[in-house]
C-alpha cells in the first residue's frame, strides 16, 4: 500500500541518443554539430546541429549546406565477406547491409544501469523507459519529518537547479500542498539521481517527466529538452492538458487521433472536455470512449510493465534477388547481423536463442499492379550445446521471420553455426 494510493512514474528519454553515440565514440564536444546518416538520409541530429537549423527530415547535403561544419556520420554497416559490423568509409545500398547493433549495446548498458536503480523499470524503446519508483519514495517519505498539512516549497526545488521544472508554479501555493506533492518531489529528486549517474557513469545526458501515471510523465518529458527534467503536480494537469494537442498524447498521434481530431472537429485535449463519456463511447466504441474521456483529464491507471529483454530478434533487407548467388551472398551478410546480435545478448543476458526462421517475399504483378506476396517461410535446425557431449537440437516451423529466445547458462558454448533447414510451408 503506498501513502496516497497514486503511483510516482518517472518517464526518461536520452538526448538524441544516436547521435549521442557517434559522439562518444569520436570523442567530440557537445557544442560539436553532428548528424547521423543512413545512405542519404538524417537518421538522428545533435542538438548543437539543431540549433544550426538541420532537421531530421534533411538529406544530408541539405544539412551540410545549413550547417558546413558539420559532422555526417554514415551508421555502421555489414558487408559480405566480413562477420561484424564496421563504420566503412563507402558505403552501398546494394552491397552493404545497415546495423544498429552499436546503439543497441550502449542501450543494454544503460538499462542495466536503470534497472540497478530502479525496481520496476520498461523498456518503451532503444532509447526511453519508465520507472515506477512509487516504493522507494514511499519509504524515503517514511524517513521524513511530516508536518501538518504536508509543506513542498517547489520554488526552492527549481531554485539553482536550471534542469529542473515544475509545471504551473506560478499557480503552487505551499500551504496548498499535498502528501502526493510531496511523493512527487521526492520522485523528481530520484531521478535526478539516476540522470546523474548515468551522466557520470556512461556520459549520457537525458530527459525526465514525473508525473502520477505514465503519459503524463512521457508529455512532460518533452516539454523542457534536452539535460533537464519536469514535474507536473496534480494541481497543474487540467491547465496544462486544456492547450496540449491531442496528437501528441500516447496512442493519439496515428489513426486513433486523426479520427478524433476529425470526428469532433477538435485540436487539444481541453477540447473533449465538453463531451460526456456516453458521447465519446457512441462515436467511438465503450471502450476507446471510456479512455478518451480519462486520458484528456490526465487520468490512466497503465501499470509499468516490468520488462527489459527483448524476446526476438530479426534480420531483413529489401532487395532484389536475381539468382542464387545472390540469395546465399545475402544470407551470409544477414546472419552476419544476427550472429553478433546473439552473442551481445548472451554476453548481457545469459541465453541463446532456441528456433531461427527463414522467410521471404516476392514481389508479383496482379492486374498490372505490383504486389507483395509471401514466398515461403521454414525454420531452420538450430545446434545449441548445453553441456560436454553431444549436443541436443530444438526444431520447431514458424511463420515469422525471427529469433525466439530462451535463457541458458553463462557458461554455455556458442551456438553453432551450421544450421540445417526444415522443408518449407
Amino acid at each position: 500500500m503506498t501513502a496516497s494510493g497514486t503511483r510516482c512514474i518517472v518517464h526518461i528519454d536520452m538526448d538524441a541518443f544516436y547521435a549521442q553515440v557517434e559522439m562518444k565514440r569520436l570523442g567530440l564536444p557537445r557544442e560539436a554539430p553532428l548528424a547521423v546518416v543512413q545512405w542519404s538520409m538524417l537518421l538522428a541530429v545533435n542538438y548543437a546541429a539543431r540549433a544550426e537549423g538541420v532537421n531530421r527530415f534533411d538529406s544530408a547535403a541539405e544539412a551540410a549546406n545549413k550547417c558546413p561544419h558539420i559532422r555526417l556520420v554514415h551508421v555502421a554497416t555489414y558487408k559480405e565477406g566480413e562477420s561484424e559490423w564496421r563504420y566503412h568509409d563507402k558505403v552501398d545500398v546494394k552491397t552493404h547491409k545497415v546495423s544498429l547493433d552499436p546503439y543497441r549495446t550502449e542501450s543494454a548498458k544503460i538499462f542495466k544501469l536503470f534497472a540497478r536503480m530502479a525496481k520496476t523499470v520498461e523498456k518503451a524503446s532503444i532509447d526511453e523507459m519508465y520507472a515506477d519508483v512509487t516504493h522507494e519514495v514511499d519509504r524515503r517519505y517514511a524517513l521524513m519529518p511530516h508536518s501538518h498539512p504536508p509543506r513542498v516549497d517547489w520554488a526552492t526545488i527549481v531554485d539553482g537547479a536550471s534542469d529542473n521544472h515544475v509545471l504551473g508554479l506560478d499557480a503552487l501555493a505551499p500551504e496548498a500542498t499535498t502528501v502526493d506533492d510531496v511523493r512527487l518531489a521526492i520522485a523528481a529528486t530520484i531521478a535526478k539521481e539516476v540522470r546523474t549517474t548515468l551522466f557520470n557513469e556512461l556520459g549520457y545526458t537525458s530527459t525526465a517527466g514525473i508525473a502520477h501515471n505514465k503519459p503524463l510523465a512521457k508529455l512532460v518529458a518533452g516539454v523542457h529538452k534536452p539535460n533537464q527534467q519536469t514535474v507536473i503536480p496534480a494541481a497543474s494537469v487540467l491547465d496544462f492538458l486544456k492547450t496540449t494537442p491531442l496528437t501528441k498524447i500516447r496512442f493519439l498521434g496515428g489513426k486513433l487521433g486523426d479520427e478524433v481530431v476529425s470526428t469532433l472537429n477538435v485540436q487539444n485535449a481541453g477540447d473533449l472536455w465538453q463531451f460526456s463519456e456516453a458521447e465519446l463511447a457512441q462515436k467511438f466504441g465503450s471502450q476507446s470512449g471510456s479512455w478518451l474521456f480519462n486520458i484528456c483529464r490526465g487520468i490512466d491507471d497503465t501499470k509499468v510493465d516490468p520488462k527489459v529483454m527483448v524476446k526476438s530478434m530479426m534480420a531483413a533487407k529489401r532487395l532484389q534477388i536475381k539468382t542464387a548467388d545472390d540469395a546465399e551472398r545475402w544470407f551470409h551478410i544477414l546472419a552476419a547481423e544476427l550472429t553478433q546480435r546473439i552473442n551481445d545478448d548472451h554476453e548481457f543476458n545469459g541465453r541463446w536463442p532456441k528456433t531461427f526462421t527463414v522467410a521471404g517475399k516476392k514481389k508479383e504483378k496482379i492486374c498490372g499492379a505490383d504486389t507483395n506476396q509471401s514466398a515461403c517461410s521454414c525454420t531452420i535446425l538450430f545446434l545449441a550445446l548445453t553441456r560436454p557431449g553431444p549436443s541436443r537440437a530444438r526444431f520447431r516451423r514458424s511463420s515469422r521471420t525471427r529469433t525466439c529466445c530462451r535463457r541458458r547458462s553463462r557458461e554455455s558454448p556458442s551456438p553453432s553455426t551450421s544450421p540445417r533447414a526444415s522443408r518449407c510451408r
